[in-house]
């Protein structure tokens, strides 16, 4: 079986809303590293939950694990499973085995007789187990049916995109990975989704020539280690007027801003953006190149596309987030913000900028909510006390009701205190204080 449908089969999934007695015991066993003992405690789980696919599907997880020898249902033989639980287990067990069309059969069975709450699930994994078997057309099928069953399930949007991918719908699939955003993923499928995305825009742009290829990788290498020499920058310049393709014109654009010629690179970055319409590399590099030179009005658009393109860009969510904040797009400012807390969900700095955007946007109660978050991430910084303190403030003076009114006064006395601990002469303290007195 295909090394990155395996993956997906088994490597990610859809947990179990509430996990049973039996299934957290063996999971309790896993994490202790006692797989064969947490594989029986799982059957055991099974038995006891016949209906429930997440524990099935954990249950052969191990099985391969252990490495699929024997049978997986001899531990289970004594107990009542249902049709459908068993040809769900028994398709992600010939899955494991790379026996595709045994595969397809037993979960379109299941498919067909598993209670409603599971058919997202099972379409999933029939979806996986065609595109390991490189039946993309039906692959697509059915993994469109799995997220239309879960609008919130990441991996099946994945799964889908890949083999949107895989049948060359380049800008389909890269909707999608856009759109994953919106649901919340992990770090994980975060990765994964960008990957996905790189991909689906290298395959969508013609293929460079080998010695093309070669020589714009060497040129941009060396521009990246801040070593490129003048013979290659020129090498680069005369590429970009024999080849007109968006990686070489990106690329001569990076060695113009190195030579300092500004027209020269925004000329060339116009081109690869002409081309390239699912390339979020020439918007990057001109706003970049822009906000680099103080032209921060003018950075913002070309920021604003980049970011469409590439949403799990980091610098660039940084860079339009600080780009759009300074000249109060607090919209686009606020959902970049937003944005960074998804992609860097540890950094404190950004919970505070969202806070800051969600304010200016009148929305108090977002704000509070953004910002108790960084306070829960670093509960020494100044910044965000004094954020956590000003936002109560503001909802003990334009609360809802007077109830919420003083609540929120409570709230922002005990968020000074907080702050005076921290930073004992901290002025926004008595101003705040004063706000909260009538002041």
């Amino acid at each position: 079986m295909d090394g990155r449908a395996l993956f997906l089969l088994l490597g990610v999934g859809c947990a179990a809303p509430v996990a049973p007695p039996l299934a957290v015991q063996a999971d309790a066993l896993y994490r202790q590293g006692k797989v064969a003992e947490s594989y029986a405690a799982y059957g055991r789980a099974l038995c006891a939950a016949p209906g429930d696919l997440s524990v099935a599907r954990r249950y052969i997880d191990l099985w391969q694990q252990l490495g699929a020898t024997g049978s997986f249902l001899a531990p289970i033989s004594g107990c009542a499973r249902g049709a459908p639980t068993e040809a769900y287990l028994s398709g992600l067990a010939a899955a494991v085995q790379g026996k595709h069309e045994v595969a397809a059969e037993r979960l379109e069975f299941a498919l067909a007789t598993v209670a409603p709450e599971g058919r997202a699930e099972v379409a999933y994994r029939l979806g996986l187990v065609r595109l390991a078997a490189r039946d993309w057309p039906r692959a697509v099928e059915v993994l469109e049916r799995a997220s239309g069953l879960a609008p919130t399930r990441v991996d099946a949007r994945l799964a889908l995109a890949q083999a949107q991918l895989e049948q060359g719908r380049f800008a389909d699939s890269i909707q999608i990975l856009r759109g994953i955003m919106a649901i919340t993923p992990d770090q994980d499928e975060l990765r994964h989704a960008r990957r996905q995305l790189q991909t689906a825009v290298a395959r969508s742009e013609a293929p460079l020539a080998a010695d093309v290829d070669q020589a714009v990788s060497e040129v941009l290498a060396a521009l990246e280690r801040g070593a490129a020499t003048d013979d290659e920058l020129e090498k680069i310049r005369t590429l970009a007027g024999e080849v007109e393709h968006p990686r070489v014109l990106t690329v001569a654009a990076l060695a113009a801003l190195k030579r300092g010629a500004q027209a020269e690179a925004a000329r060339l970055l116009e081109q690869a953006t002409a081309m390239g319409l699912l390339d979020p590399a020439p918007w990057r590099v001109l706003g970049s190149s822009l906000v680099a030179t103080g032209r921060t009005r003018e950075a913002l658009r070309p920021l604003t596309e980049a970011f469409a393109r590439d949403p799990f860009d980091v610098d660039v969510a940084a860079m339009l987030a600080a780009t759009a904040a300074a000249v109060d797009e607090n919209r686009v400012a606020r959902d970049a913000y937003r944005a960074l807390t998804l992609l860097q969900p540890e950094v404190a700095a950004h919970a505070l900028g969202l806070a800051r955007m969600e304010r200016r946007l009148a929305r108090p109660e977002a704000a509070l909510t953004a910002v108790e978050r960084g306070v829960e991430l670093d509960p020494q910084s100044v910044p965000l006390l004094v954020e956590l303190a000003s936002i109560e403030a503001e909802l003990a003076s334009k609360g809802s009701t007077a109830a919420v009114r003083q609540q929120a006064k409570t709230r922002a006395r005990a968020a000074v205190a907080r702050l005076i601990r921290v930073a004992p002469n901290h002025p926004a303290a008595p101003v705040i204080l004063k706000t909260l007195d009538g002041g």
